[in-house]
């Protein structure tokens, strides 16, 4: 009877030991891959509308940025990147969520997929549907999703058109 006395008293401890780290664990800590909130401001618009494979466009975003995608299309596939910095100079932690136009669910998001260049992020987006979309830059600088207004808080970003899933049909006639 001690001994089961004992175990019960030590059992106790024990989950309120682990109640302890958990809810610790949840109130301070980080989760780092989930998507930012739609809370940036409006950067660059680009229109895909008659865009095909192989189009392009490359600029900068500052850190709390957004990029409004008009025309979609849920047939083709995106390459949504901040891994082109070619001297590796910005050591931003970028983050890279998608949104439909206005908010909304996010659809996708990346943050550190990069195998150039250390905490860069790269999306490899397909719409559910045709429309206009809304591609998220933020940083991670100890405070997750943070936008920082500086002069040197920017990434070079780079979206290309990779491929197209467009069914071609070919009718074929019926032999008489």
């Amino acid at each position: 009877l001690f001994i089961y006395l004992m175990t019960l008293k030590i059992m106790k401890k024990i989950h309120v030991f682990l109640f302890f780290v958990l809810v610790t664990n949840i109130a301070f800590s980080q989760v780092y891959n989930y998507p930012c909130p739609y809370d940036n401001t409006i950067k660059d618009t680009l229109d895909f509308t008659n865009a095909t494979v192989g189009a392009s466009h490359s600029a900068i975003v500052w850190t709390g940025d957004y990029v409004w995608a008009i025309g979609m299309k849920a047939s083709m596939t995106y390459g949504i990147t901040t891994c082109i910095d070619p001297f590796n100079v910005r050591d931003n932690d970028s983050h890279i969520s998608v949104y439909t136009h206005g908010g909304g669910q996010a659809l996708d998001y990346n943050d550190d997929d990069c195998s150039n260049y250390q905490y860069h992020s790269t999306v490899i987006f397909n719409p559910p549907s045709d429309g206009d979309y809304d591609i998220l830059f933020d940083e991670h600088t100890g405070v997750y999703c943070s936008h920082l207004h500086d002069p040197w808080d920017y990434f070079d970003y780079y979206i290309e058109i990779l491929n197209s899933t467009d069914v071609i049909d070919n009718e074929l006639g019926n032999p008489e």
